[in-house]
């Protein structure tokens, strides 16, 4: 979706400022590995493509961000999709 965003020119403000810090496909299927590219940083959205049988697009937002070492965070502004 990322690479489909970013080709077309209508979106393009959409990924203005935004960049891709992990891809399970390119950086190994690991929670370890997540959390290494992805902690500490604020504004992440996640967005999973289920390739399996249904072929699926869903994911989710938080202002807050991840923080693997501190436990649950609360983030009022979060959301599913």
């Amino acid at each position: 979706l990322f690479k489909i965003l970013s080709q077309q020119s209508m979106h393009s403000n959409i990924l203005s400022g935004m960049k891709l810090l992990y891809r399970a496909t390119e950086n190994q299927f690991d929670a370890k590995q997540f959390h290494s590219l992805c902690d500490d940083e604020e504004n992440i959205i996640i967005i999973i493509q289920s390739v399996v049988e249904h072929n699926n697009i869903f994911g989710g937002y938080t202002k807050i961000g991840f923080k693997s070492k501190k436990g649950f965070i609360e983030d009022e502004q979060a959301f599913l999709f």
